[in-house]
């Protein structure tokens, strides 16, 4: 979910129509601000869509746990960020991490949708079996499905 083929270095994909009470499963870091998160759930979710949010992350991006004078480089190859005492950060840095999740989570669970976090230096059958069994609880309620 970090590229955007509408928009020329947009954080997130086109929403695809998908037909009525369908589930979704995204899987990313979901790294983008909160109004582009908010704007593609809500678009799902006007067209009858459910969803599961599973945000996978890096320990490091977690924890921020750099000593001393680092160079953030950024992937897109843009000129990144030299920092002289990154440990002075960490605990602003970790503020914003986790207010940013909490964000996140408030807005999946406003449109009935789940968020969950996994983070990559976990065995990924945890995060498998937590987004199984909360389909199968969705299937056993007959949500996302039509009823006669």
């Amino acid at each position: 979910c970090n590229s955007d083929e509408s928009e020329p270095g947009g954080d997130t994909p086109p929403v695809m129509p998908l037909p009525r009470h369908s589930t979704v499963l995204a899987a990313s870091d979901f790294f983008i601000t909160e109004e582009r998160f908010e704007a593609m759930i809500a678009q799902f979710a006007a067209s009858g869509v459910r969803g599961h949010l599973l945000q996978v992350v890096d320990p490091a991006e977690e924890e921020f746990p750099f000593e001393g004078r680092i160079r953030f480089d950024r992937a897109d190859g843009i000129d990144g960020s030299l920092i002289g005492r990154a440990q002075a950060l960490r605990d602003v840095y970790r503020t914003r991490f986790q207010a940013h999740r909490d964000a996140l989570a408030r807005i999946a669970r406003r449109f009935g949708w789940s968020f969950q976090t996994h983070r990559s230096d976990r065995p990924p059958e945890t995060a498998v079996l937590a987004v199984y069994r909360r389909l199968t609880d969705d299937h056993r309620r007959g949500v996302g499905r039509m009823r006669s």
